[in-house]
C-alpha cells in the first residue's frame, strides 16, 4: 500500500532532477487546463454589441442606473445564446484538438522525468517531450482523452458528486496514453478504471494535502505556485501513477503464476479428465445395461431382476 510521504519524496526528487523543466512543464499544463475556460469568458466581448458591452462596463463599476439595467437584462437573452452556441462550440474544439494534446504531452514529460537518470543524458526529460501528444497517435489521443471528458461532463450534469468520481476513475487515461498512446480508446478507460478501483479516497486525501500549498499561493499572489506547488503537485500525480502500475502488474504477474500453478498442480487437467471419464463412464454403463436388460428379457427366468448380472456387478 502506497503512503502520502513515499509518493511524496519522490516526487520532490523528481523536480529537483529537472526543476526548470517542470516548471515549464507546469505552465504550459495550466494554459492547456485553462484555455478552453478562457477563451469562452473572452467570447464575451467579441459576440456582445456595443450597448450591451457598456452597460456591462457600468454593472462592474457600480454606476449603473435601473434603465441600464433592464436594457443589459433584456438584450443579453440573444446575447447569451450566441455566446453558448458559439464559444462553447470553439473552446470545446480548442481543447478537444489542441488543449488536450498539449496537457498529454505535460503528462509525458513528468513521467520521462520520473526515470531519467542523471547519469544517461539521453534519457533525460526534454521540451520535444511536450508536443509528445501531436507526434504519437494523435486521433487515438483525441478520441480517448474526449470520451473521458465526456462521460466526466455527463456525470457532472446529473450531479456534482457523479462528475467528481467519475473524474478520479479516469484520472490516470492521460498518463496510460502519454506512456503507450497506441493504446485503444476502450483498453485505456477500462485500465484506469481498474488502477483507481479502491485508490478513489485515498487519491482524494492526497489532493487534500495540497489544501496548505493552495493557501500558500493565494498569500504570494500564485508566485509559490508557479515556482514550486505546480511542479510538485505533477510530479507526485506522475508518481501516484508509477505506483498504481506497479501494483496493477504485480497483481497481473501473481494471477497468470497461480493460473501455472493450477495447471502445473494438475488441477484444472484432473478436474477435465474427471469430468470427461464420468460422462464416457456414464454412456458405457447405460449401454451396457440396455444390452442386459435385452438378453435379460429372453434368458432370465420369471422373478427374476435381469440386472443381476455377474458380470456387471464384478466390473
Amino acid at each position: 500500500m502506497w503512503t502520502f510521504k513515499q509518493i511524496k519524496t519522490r516526487a520532490k526528487k523528481a523536480v529537483r532532477a529537472r526543476y526548470l523543466g517542470t516548471v515549464i512543464a507546469s505552465l504550459v499544463l495550466a494554459v492547456a487546463l485553462t484555455g478552453a475556460g478562457a477563451v469562452f469568458c473572452c467570447g464575451f466581448r467579441f459576440i456582445a454589441t456595443p450597448e450591451v458591452s457598456a452597460a456591462f462596463d457600468r454593472v462592474m463599476l457600480e454606476t449603473a442606473t435601473e434603465s441600464d439595467l433592464l436594457a443589459f437584462f433584456r438584450a443579453m437573452g440573444p446575447v447569451l445564446a450566441r455566446i453558448l452556441l458559439i464559444g462553447g462550440a470553439v473552446a470545446i474544439l480548442l481543447k478537444v484538438l489542441l488543449l488536450n494534446p498539449l496537457a498529454l504531452g505535460c503528462r509525458r514529460y513528468f513521467l520521462v522525468n520520473r526515470f531519467s537518470d542523471p547519469a544517461d543524458p539521453s534519457s533525460r526529460a526534454t521540451l520535444e517531450d511536450l508536443t509528445f501528444g501531436f507526434r504519437g497517435n494523435y486521433k487515438n489521443t483525441v478520441w480517448t482523452l474526449f470520451r473521458a471528458d465526456l462521460s466526466i461532463a455527463l456525470h457532472g450534469v446529473l450531479l456534482i458528486v457523479p462528475g467528481i468520481v467519475r473524474a478520479y476513475a479516469y484520472r490516470m487515461v492521460p498518463y496510460i496514453l502519454a506512456e503507450d498512446p497506441g493504446t485503444p480508446s476502450k483498453d485505456a478507460l477500462s485500465r484506469a478504471e481498474e488502477m483507481m478501483r479502491g485508490q478513489k479516497g485515498r487519491t482524494f486525501l492526497l489532493d487534500l494535502s495540497f489544501i496548505g500549498w493552495w493557501l500558500l499561493c493565494c498569500c504570494t499572489l500564485g508566485l509559490a505556485q508557479i515556482l514550486f506547488v505546480c511542479p510538485y503537485y505533477e510530479a507526485v500525480r506522475a508518481e501516484q501513477f508509477c505506483v498504481l502500475k506497479e501494483a496493477d502488474m504485480d497483481a497481473t504477474v501473481a494471477t497468470e503464476q497461480w493460473s501455472e500453478k493450477d495447471e502445473g498442480d494438475g488441477t484444472r487437467a484432473e478436474w477435465q479428465e474427471n469430468l470427461t471419464w464420468s460422462e464416457e463412464a456414464e454412456r458405457k454403463d447405460r449401454e451396457r445395461r440396455e444390452e442386459a436388460l435385452a438378453a435379460g428379457k429372453k434368458a432370465a427366468a420369471p422373478g427374476e431382476n435381469p440386472f443381476d448380472d455377474p458380470a456387471l456387478d464384478a466390473e
